[in-house]
């Protein structure tokens, strides 16, 4: 059970790297005010990152889960059996 959490964890910061690097192409001096604190601005970039990693993250592994659950039900408990 370790090792899935593990694989987890790993996910979500890889996740979270791409959505960091995706989110660097857009220039956000259009949308933001003149007298925005960077502060401000570096908080709502890390936590769009955040949440960008989180889904994408959530959508893999119910893509990895749909995938396991679909093998043929012989192949799956065969090491329980041998």
């Amino acid at each position: 059970m370790t090792t899935l959490y593990l694989i987890r964890l790993c996910l979500y910061f890889i996740c979270f790297g791409l959505s960091l690097y995706g989110l660097s192409a857009i220039d956000y001096n259009k949308y933001l005010h003149e007298k925005v604190d960077p502060r401000k601005a570096w908080v709502l970039y890390i936590i769009l990152s955040c949440c960008l990693a989180y889904l994408l993250a959530q959508f893999l592994m119910g893509i990895m889960y749909s995938f396991r659950s679909l093998a043929p039900m012989g192949e799956q408990y065969s090491a329980l059996y041998m």
